[in-house]
């Protein structure tokens, strides 16, 4: 099974950004996938070499051309929309590896 890298993205890198980080860390473990998570702040993002990115419709706009998906929540506290986005993107991404 592949091992996702995911990076989710805030203003600064430590608040929400880290609270996505737990809730996505649950809901990969849930469904059986798993990945390492990274945090990143809108201006370094880009840098991070990853599978996608998950972020607000703030941030998403930064991430333009990264050439990998960017999941654009409404609220990362949204457990249910977090795992409804995350779950097609690696559902779609695991099968494009098979």
């Amino acid at each position: 099974m592949k091992r996702f890298k995911i990076v989710t993205v805030c203003g600064c890198g430590l608040g929400s950004s880290l609270i996505a980080k737990m809730a996505i860390d649950e809901i990969v473990n849930n469904a059986g996938y798993t990945a390492s998570i990274e945090t990143a702040d809108g201006g370094s993002a880009k840098g991070h070499k990853c599978d996608f990115f998950v972020t607000t419709k703030e941030f998403a706009p930064r991430l333009e051309g990264v050439g990998v998906p960017v999941v654009v929540v409404t609220n990362f506290v949204n457990k249910a929309e977090l795992k409804e986005k995350l779950l097609a993107v690696m559902d779609e991404l695991s099968n494009k590896a098979e």
